[in-house]
């Protein structure tokens, strides 16, 4: 990876609102922690592709407190700052913050709490707040936990900034005057349940508040090095996908206009790439095309590319207008092209639609990344080799292919309990004493686990080490691309060369060890975390 990816905490100007420096360090009353996010399903490059971005939830919580409050609040980034747990306590021993807030996501749930656990056991009189989509799944596991102070459900704006008021007035918490959207240990135990708080007026929220990332040209978009920002468009997702979390959330969206000044903001502080991390980006054609119009009109022409766009069929004039603009990529979720999966994942999906919209994007020179899901409870050999097929003939730039697992907090997961499909509540049980490593439970299938990861791995390696591919991909690049794209191809060979080491100590040595793509990374890099539960948009939402 370039030295810009894994330097260590950057410039400290624009940070003096958040609070002194100690030792090249910031300190504060206020700390927003990103923890590590280990992946067990991760290939070598995803990995490395996380560990390029930021925590929006994190910024938006900073920016907000900044806006509404002269607390001084600072946020770290233990993967990007290259922090381990010992480094970040003796770091913080020179000034202990008052509050911490902490998202937390379930697929990195353990390693978060031993983070909290170190902390509370150094501070006793840290309080520590935590969020998130885990949370909004686990809410009573969570306030049970022996080192958490509060927890916050559904936004965490305006909750945390009354929490932090609170406790740095008092001490603690008031609980007679509860903030919203909070629970406490004590209101917990009096029964208290606290509803899911929502901002009313998304556009009212403050312009994210770039300071608080410290030296922000840290951060480079993966492909094309250039210095990037996060944005979505919107919060939770308009779909009720069976196999994601998210199924349960409520839809709301910035106006095109707000999303259009942001965008204006970032480009006047340097930023030169913007990449939106919507679940659900284009929910219909019309605001497609109305973002299309507007980006037109503003005449701001900054290269973007979108994370989460659901395949529709948009009419290859909007997308050419889209590509003038400034778009470059679009990641669909195919998932599946088998109509009987896609009804199993409540998908409504028409393969022949799928074929029209990657044909559009290429028509309009956008290229397009497809993901794909293999080992679905119920997929046949012929069904996952048939989907990897498909992938190829839509002829997608990029392609990314996840193993379907059972995720906490689905319509998949509950209904894999009733039906004894799953012995134990796995997830409930790791919630409820979150120690050692998470519980990824595949489904099984007539394709034995280790097979569908060993398909997936040469699918991978075929798909991107072909020179055919390679020609094309060098045509519709830029230099600078062309470099960047050498060196993920040496993180990618740098994994199958790690993993045919592993299988050859296997056969060698007799032992059996973890399969490909589930082994853990390194200490301090970054993970990608899974499917159900990508970057959270909203800050400590649950």
């Amino acid at each position: 990876m370039p030295a810009e990816e894994l330097g260590a905490l950057g410039s400290t100007q624009g940070l003096m609102r958040a609070g002194a420096m100690v030792q090249g360090f910031p300190k504060g009353d206020i700390l927003l922690l990103e923890t590590p996010f280990f992946s067990q399903t991760g290939s070598e490059e995803v990995r490395a592709y996380v560990q390029s971005k930021y925590n929006l939830a994190l910024l938006a919580l900073g920016s907000y407190l900044r806006s509404h409050s002269e607390m001084s609040v600072f946020l770290i980034n233990m993967v990007k700052d290259r922090i381990s747990e010992d480094s970040l306590i003796q770091r913080l021993r020179v000034s202990p913050p008052k509050v911490v807030g902490i998202p937390l996501y379930s697929y990195n749930l353990g390693l978060s709490y031993q983070i909290i656990s170190r902390l509370k056991a150094e501070f006793p009189s840290l309080h520590v707040c935590v969020g998130g989509p885990h949370v909004g799944m686990f809410p009573d596991e969570t306030i049970q936990l022996p080192h958490v102070d509060s927890i916050v459900l559904g936004d965490g704006e305006e909750p945390f900034l009354q929490i932090s008021r609170q406790v740095l007035k008092r001490g603690c918490i008031d609980e007679e005057n509860l903030p919203p959207g909070t629970t406490t240990k004590a209101s917990h135990a009096a029964g208290h349940k606290a509803l899911r708080w929502q901002a009313p007026d998304l556009d009212a929220l403050p312009m994210p508040d770039l300071r608080l990332l410290g030296d922000h040209s840290r951060y480079r978009d993966f492909l094309s090095n250039r210095r990037m920002a996060i944005l979505t468009t919107s919060r939770g997702c308009p779909f009720a996908c069976h196999y994601c979390s998210s199924e349960s959330s409520k839809y709301r969206s910035f106006s095109i206009g707000r999303i259009i000044d942001i965008m204006k903001y970032y480009q006047e502080h340097g930023v030169e790439y913007v990449e939106f991390w919507d679940e659900t980006f284009n929910p219909n054609k019309r605001r497609l095309e109305e973002f299309a119009d507007a980006l037109t009109a503003s005449k701001l022409r900054m290269p973007w590319g979108i994370r989460g766009a659901v395949v529709l069929h948009t009419p290859v004039e909007t997308l050419r207008k889209l590509h003038r603009t400034g778009l470059r990529i679009m990641q669909f979720g195919v998932e599946t092209a088998q109509p009987r999966l896609a009804d199993y994942l409540n998908k409504r999906i028409d393969p022949q639609v799928i074929r029209d919209a990657f044909a559009s994007c290429r028509a309009a020179g956008i290229r397009t990344v497809a993901n794909l899901m293999v080992n679905i409870p119920g997929e046949t050999k012929h069904e996952m080799l048939a989907d990897l097929q498909f992938l190829e003939e839509i002829k997608a730039t990029y392609v990314s292919v996840s193993v379907y697992n059972w995720a906490p907090g689905t319509t998949h997961y509950t209904d894999a309990l009733k039906r004894g499909m799953l012995q134990r509540d796995h997830w409930r049980e790791f919630a409820t004493n979150p120690v050692g490593e998470e519980p990824i439970v595949h489904a099984t299938t007539e394709v034995p686990i280790d097979e569908v990861y060993s398909t997936r791995d040469r699918f991978i390696c075929r798909h991107y080490f072909n020179p055919s591919f390679v020609a094309r991909y060098l045509r519709m690049v830029e230099p600078r691309e062309a470099l960047r794209a050498a060196s993920i191809g040496r993180i990618m060979l740098t994994g199958q060369v790690r993993e045919a080491s592993r299988k050859l100590a296997c056969r060698v040595f007799g032992r059996r060890t973890k399969i490909s793509g589930r082994t853990l990374t390194p200490p301090l890099m970054g993970g990608m975390p899974e499917d159900s539960q990508l970057v959270s948009t909203t800050a400590l939402a649950g």
